[in-house]
Parts: structure tokens; C-alpha cells; sequence
């Protein structure tokens, strides 16, 4: 019957563990189905987006003006046109590469020369001023009398401002036959003056930038799906990690649209202020997030406590520093600040993945594929800002596709990660769930067992009782009836101890814990050994010691230790003395004698082990074992050292309740 039951609950048990892994299965095909949509997503943008880039090989429809440029920086900010005009040509630079002045107040003129021999023989051409935050650039022409001549911005043409289709400060140039034009085009901006400079077909300009709204579109809705999927999962599994990757995908989705001067598009009149500050807003709060995400997936403070808060904190409070400038309009000082602040959170947080990925840390390693592109893209994005390279398609894209590539690595590995941690939770569930149900199974076969035993066992004792009381007896028979005797009381005494102490284990995996004094719980304890002689001798601590215990078992812990000195060291009074470390309260066991054999001392609290000093001293082997496991259970400690020719004695280490303010409780 007790074989059936096991095998009825082993069945129940599998069951629960199919039905389990069913479960997370459908969660992984679920996740799997929402990652191939976005990695699909992700790569018909990115091949749409480069079908655009395509174009720049094409010279009868675009034409990069890099090497024909020349630049004037003025320092002051208020020279006309007609002041410029008058420069000599020493006073302009020539460019070798594209433009890369970086951060800047001066108001940058840019002079270039263009004919139609130059331009494969088309008349008009859009110029097309790449870098998207350069809205406010002003293009004059050289005419005839030597005058500089203002050219719209297609954007502030009526016919289209009012379907706002491009972002970019766009002209249209008109080239005259057999005629080279010479143009200046004015920037002053607080963003970075890093850009090229591109003639455009017009009709090609309209497709190339078609296709690039629709890849940059589909881009901020896989940003839009990641961010929602991570706040649900936070909410529904009250995980700091989850929430921390939403707020850092979220600052850098607003970084990259304030970047791209795309709500211009919705909000043209956004005053210039507040659209630099909300750009600046959003890239000062990308590095501690991404510190935060990053160390929250790396969990370096299991091993370094103090590295994660520390390097957080340094990037936050710089973050802030780089908000104040912000709100005083010292966007030209903040940005160069928060972006080598950002490289440098970038790079401790991949050193970190980098270290742990020789310690067989998958997270570090899978963080070290995914940020490995993203973190060569941001730094040439630094450099190309900060003036020290050129704009080219490395530093202009690389930055964009290593983020898509590096978001869609994270968010498989983020949720793919939940998907096992909830699976091996499920696994470990069940196992203690078969363990339970295993140690029931086997309390009942040791209770019916010993049922078993102790029949046997008590015949044996009454019959050789019995037996005693014959006068008939010689004393060889006698004798050998007394060993008969002797090893039915041991063994069942075995039994006895066996069961009792399994019974006080299964007691103690569910404790009754309440707070009380252990000095008091220690002088009650001793009061079972007052008749003893010579009787214990007890060292209380000074004033009052609260803990967390279960009086039943920790009265058990005392009893037992107090025995064992009792039993080794008949003639000697054990002393135990209580006294308060920091957060510990310490019961300290001494008895003399021999002490313990120092071989011995690692293995005592081992289930039925026996010292070799316990021969021809009764015991099963099972009461250390049963004091450390209860020790255990209250979140102590137990150890046992040998007094150089003294004795032994045993320390048990309890934690003392904390108040509010964090010091103990002692009074």
C-alpha cells in the first residue's frame, strides 16, 4: 500500500513537471515569435536603408562635395554676408575631407564652387546639408557684381512647410551654362558642425528620403515593442531588470529621434531652446541608465559590493551636472561632457563584461557580442562630434545600425533570459516538491520500520529479563544473557535517537520564531543541569540580548551541547558564557578534557560520524548534526577548536535583532 502511494505521487510529480515545461515553452515560442517580427522587421529596414546609401555611387544623381570645400570661422558671430564676401582667400581653409569643426559658437561659412561640367550638365540641384541638427543654415550665391545673394531653404517655401517633408535644411541650387558658381553656406548651431554636403537629383533626394523615413520609422517601432514588452514584464515580475532596460532603450530611442531632428517634422515651431534642451535632456540620461542596465545584467556587486553604486553614482551626478548647463544654455559645454562621460560609462561597463567572460559568465559574454558594436559606432559618432574625424558613411551609420543590432541582441537575451530563469525555477520548485514528498515517504517506512523493530526488541528484553531472574543459571549463561541484554538496550536506543531526531528536523524546517533574550533562554536551559555534579557554571552577558529564535530548539542546542560535555567529561563542570559580537550573540560550550582529535574537528557536524575518541561511549552519531542544522536554520553559525590542555569547546553564533537605526538591540 505505502508502494503504491509513492508511486501514485511520482506519477502527480512528473505530470507537474511536463505540464511545467509546457508552459515555458509556450512562453519561449511566444518570445521567439516577437523576436524573429522585429529581427525581420529590423533587417528590411536596414536593407531599405542602405538600397538609399546605394545612390552615392551613382554621380549623374548625387555628388558628395568632400574636397571642394573651404571654411571661415567667425569668432564673433555677427559678420554679414557682404563682410565675408569681402575676405580675401587666405582667410578661408581648405578642407581636405568633409566638414568637422565640432562643438562650436563661432558661425562657420563654408565656400564651395560648382559648375555644370561638375554636375553631369543638369541645371538645378538640391543641396542637402546631412547632418539633420543644422536646420538653421543660410546659403548665399556669388552673383555677377560680386554680391551675395540669400537662397530659400526649401523648407521655408510655403507650398511645402506646410507638408513639412524634410527634416534638413535643403536648397536648390540653379547652375548657369558655361558658368562656375561660387556659394557660402552659413552654420551656426549648438549641436556638433560635423556634416557633409551633398547635390542631389531631385527626384532621387525625394525616393532616397522616402526610404529613409521608412527605415528610421520602423526602427523607433521595434524601439516602441521592446520598450512596452519590458515595462510589462517589470510589472508582471517586479524585476529591476526589465524596468531599467525600458528606461534605458527609452533614453536612447528620445536621444536618437532629438538627434535626428524628427519632431521637427510634427512641431516645427519648437523654440530652439527648448528642442536643444530636451536633445540634451535625453543623451545625459542615456549613460547612468545604461550603467544601471548593464550591472543590473552583469551583477557585478556579488563579487565587487561596491563597484556597481559607485560608477553609477559618478555617471548620474555628472548627468546631472551636464542637466544644469543645460538649463543655462551651455548645450556647446554639456554635450562634449556627458558624451566622453558616456564613452567612458560604455567602456567600464564592457570591461566588466569582458572580465567576467573569462569567468564562464554567459550574460558577459552575450553582453560583449551585443555591445560590440554599438560601442565602435558611439565612439565614432564622439569623435566625429567632437571635430576630431570627418562625417562619412562609418562615422554617420555605423552608429545606427550597431544600436538596432545591439538592441535586438539584448532583448532576445534579456527575455530569453526570463524564459530560463522562470524554467529552472519551475524545475527546482518541483524537486523540492519530490524531496518533501520523498522525505515523507521515507519518515513512514522508518515509522513503520521501527513499529517493526521495537516488537522484536521488546520481546528480546523481557525474555532475557525474565531470564535473569532464574537462580538456575550458571554464570556463563548469565553472562551471555546480560551481552544479549546489553546490545538489545543499544540497539534500541539506536532506533530511539534515530527517530527522534528526525522528527525534531522535520520540527525544525518550519521554526516558531519569536524574540526573546537568549541570556534568559540560556539560564533556562541550564536549570535541567542544576543536580549535576559538579553542576554547570554559567558567564551571562551584561544586559539584554534580543534574537529571532524558536525557544524549543535553541533549549535543544544547549541540552545537547551540555550533555556531550557531560558524557566525555563526567568529573569537570562545562562553563558557558555568553557574550555579544557586533551583530552576533555567542554561546561559548566548554569542557576539559582531552579535547577533540584536530583530524576529527572538520567532520563532527556530519551526519553519524563518530570521533575516533568516541569508542566505548554511546551514541549514534547524530547530535551535532541535528545542533548545526538547527543553528542553520536561524541563519547562525556553529564551529568547535580544541584549548591547547585544556578541553574543547563549542561556539554558537546567533544574529542579534536590528532595530530602526540599525544598532543592535542591547540594553
Amino acid at each position: 500500500m505505502l508502494y503504491r502511494n509513492a508511486l501514485e505521487e511520482r506519477r502527480k510529480t512528473f505530470h507537474q513537471i511536463v505540464h511545467s515545461f509546457h508552459i515555458a515553452n509556450v512562453l519561449k515560442k511566444s518570445l521567439f515569435t516577437i523576436f524573429l517580427f522585429l529581427s525581420f522587421n529590423c533587417a528590411f529596414s536596414l536593407s531599405t536603408y542602405a538600397q538609399s546609401l546605394t545612390l552615392d555611387g551613382n554621380e549623374a544623381s548625387k555628388i558628395n562635395l568632400k574636397g571642394q570645400l573651404s571654411v571661415y570661422r567667425d569668432k564673433s558671430g555677427l559678420q554679414t554676408s557682404q563682410d565675408i564676401v569681402e575676405l580675401d582667400s587666405a582667410s578661408f581653409r581648405s578642407v581636405p575631407g568633409n566638414l568637422a569643426e565640432g562643438f562650436t559658437n563661432d558661425a562657420v561659412w563654408v565656400r564651395f564652387s560648382i559648375s555644370k561640367t561638375t554636375t553631369a550638365a543638369r541645371s538645378i540641384w538640391w543641396l542637402d546639408v546631412s547632418q539633420p541638427l543644422l536646420f538653421n543654415s543660410l546659403l548665399y550665391k556669388k552673383n555677377q557684381q560680386g554680391n551675395l545673394e540669400p537662397i530659400s531653404a526649401l523648407l521655408n517655401r510655403s507650398a511645402i512647410a506646410e507638408k513639412f517633408e524634410y527634416k534638413k535644411s535643403i536648397f536648390e541650387i540653379k547652375l548657369e551654362d558655361d558658368q562656375t558658381s561660387t556659394f557660402y553656406l552659413r552654420i551656426q548651431s549648438r549641436s556638433a558642425i560635423s556634416t557633409e554636403l551633398f547635390l542631389w537629383e531631385p527626384g532621387e533626394f525625394v525616393t532616397a528620403t522616402t526610404i529613409n523615413r521608412f527605415a528610421w520609422g520602423s526602427a523607433y517601432g521595434i524601439c516602441a515593442i521592446i520598450i512596452f514588452f519590458s515595462v510589462i514584464f517589470s510589472i508582471w515580475t517586479r524585476r529591476l531588470i526589465y524596468l531599467s532596460y525600458a528606461g534605458y532603450i527609452t533614453a536612447f530611442s528620445m536621444a536618437s529621434l532629438y538627434a535626428g531632428a524628427w519632431p521637427l517634422q510634427f512641431q516645427p515651431n519648437i523654440p530652439s531652446n527648448t528642442f536643444f534642451f530636451s536633445l540634451g535632456f535625453w543623451v545625459s540620461l542615456t549613460p547612468p541608465l545604461a550603467l544601471l542596465f548593464s550591472f543590473s545584467y552583469l551583477h557585478p556587486k556579488e563579487r565587487w559590493p561596491n563597484y556597481a553604486y559607485f560608477a553609477t553614482f559618478i555617471s548620474a551626478s555628472i548627468s546631472l551636472i551636464a542637466i544644469g548647463l543645460l538649463i543655462f544654455n551651455r548645450f556647446e559645454i554639456a554635450m562634449p561632457l556627458i558624451q566622453t562621460v558616456g564613452i567612458i560609462g560604455f567602456t567600464i561597463a564592457y570591461l566588466t563584461a569582458f572580465v567576467y567572460s573569462f569567468k564562464t559568465n554567459r550574460n558577459a559574454r552575450v553582453f560583449l557580442f551585443a555591445f560590440s558594436f554599438f560601442y565602435v559606432g558611439a565612439c565614432l559618432r564622439v569623435l566625429k562630434n567632437l571635430g576630431i574625424v570627418e562625417s562619412n558613411f562609418a562615422t554617420e551609420y555605423s552608429y545606427q545600425f550597431g544600436t538596432l543590432i545591439h538592441m535586438l541582441v539584448m532583448t532576445a537575451a534579456v527575455f530569453w533570459g526570463y524564459v530560463k530563469t522562470q524554467r529552472e525555477k519551475s524545475i527546482a520548485e518541483l524537486k523540492l516538491q519530490s524531496e518533501r514528498e520523498l522525505r515523507k515517504d521515507q519518515n513512514n517506512f522508518i515509522a513503520m520500520i521501527s513499529h517493526e523493530l521495537r516488537n522484536p526488541l521488546s520481546i528480546i528484553s523481557a525474555s532475557t529479563e525474565n531470564l535473569m531472574t532464574e537462580k538456575t543459571l550458571s554464570p556463563e549463561i548469565r553472562n551471555r544473557i546480560s551481552k544479549i541484554s546489553r546490545a538489545n538496550q543499544r540497539l534500541s536506543q539506536l532506533v530511539m535517537d534515530y527517530l527522534h531526531h528526525e522528527e525534531i528536523l522535520d520540527a525544525a524546517a518550519s521554526l516558531q520564531l519569536e524574540s526573546c533574550d537568549l541570556n534568559l533562554i540560556v539560564k533556562e536551559a541550564l536549570q535541567y543541569f542544576n543536580d549535576f555534579v559538579p553542576a554547570p557554571i554559567f558567564h551571562p552577558n551584561p544586559g539584554i540580548a534580543k534574537a529571532m529564535i524558536d525557544v524549543r530548539m535553541i533549549k535543544m542546542v544547549i541540552f545537547n551541547l551540555l550533555t556531550n560535555a557531560v558524557r566525555y567529561s563526567p568529573n569537570c563542570a562545562p562553563v558557558v558564557t555568553c557574550q555579544t559580537l557586533e551583530s552576533w550573540f555567542e554561546i561559548v560550550v566548554f569542557n576539559e578534557g582531552s579535547g577533540i582529535p584536530e583530524e576529527d574537528i572538520p567532520h563532527i557536524f556530519k551526519k553519524f560520524y563518530r570521533g575516533a575518541n568516541a569508542t566505548g561511549t554511546s551514541g549514534s552519531g547524530l547530535g551535532l548534526y541535528l545542533i548545526e542544522a538547527i543553528v542553520s536554520k536561524h541563519h547562525g553559525n556553529m564551529t568547535a577548536r580544541n584549548i591547547a590542555s585544556r578541553g574543547c569547546e563549542f561556539i554558537v553564533r546567533l544574529p542579534l535583532v536590528v532595530n530602526a537605526s540599525g544598532a543592535n538591540i542591547q540594553l
